[in-house]
């Protein structure tokens, strides 16, 4: 018996058909993910050498700086994490997690006020315990269920990203020869 050939098999991104299947996210998760399309399409607009990942229905976007386990993130949230109460946020951060967080989180606290002259900014350095993660982020009162308020939010969280990218590559080079050393 001949069997037919099965020709060539189209690649499937899960996640287009996840989106395409789950028409009922909740009006938050609608929010975001119009958030992130719309960010992502104003980081290209603006030529920005940050690359986006396809926006997703969270409250968190991902962009990577060349290793893992260190990232760069924007986050819109409904939880103000100055004052421990419900209240918008926007935030742009420098994500670490795994067995080295600490130890790299260590390092990079130690350059605290090189860090965050070359930024311009004061950042909050986050080392929570019992966790395997650690976060450095800069963040502003900000409304982002609101669309009107969208085009400075956006600039706000696309410069201070530039920002960090431009300053934590390098760290982070070095952050991966330290803790192979």
């Amino acid at each position: 018996m001949l069997k037919k050939p099965l020709g060539q098999l189209k690649q499937v991104d899960l996640r287009d058909v996840w989106l395409s299947e789950s028409c009922d996210f909740t009006p938050y998760r609608q929010i975001q993910l119009k958030f992130w399309t719309e960010f992502r399409q104003h980081m290209e607009s603006k030529g920005s050498f940050i690359k986006c990942q396809k926006p997703l229905p969270q409250s968190w976007t991902n962009y990577t700086l060349g290793r893992s386990g260190v990232h760069l993130a924007s986050v819109v949230s409904i939880w103000n994490s100055l004052t421990g109460k419900k209240g918008p946020e926007i935030r742009a951060e420098l994500y670490l997690d795994g067995p080295k967080a600490k130890q790299e989180f260590a390092i990079l606290e130690k350059q605290k006020q090189t860090i965050e002259a070359k930024l311009g900014l004061n950042l909050t350095w986050h080392n929570q315990d019992n966790t395997d993660s650690c976060r450095l982020y800069t963040r502003q009162d900000a409304d982002f269920t609101n669309e009107a308020l969208w085009p400075e939010q956006f600039e706000w969280l696309r410069t201070r990203l530039e920002k960090m990218h431009q300053v934590f590559t390098p760290l982070v080079k070095d952050l991966k020869q330290s803790s192979l050393e």
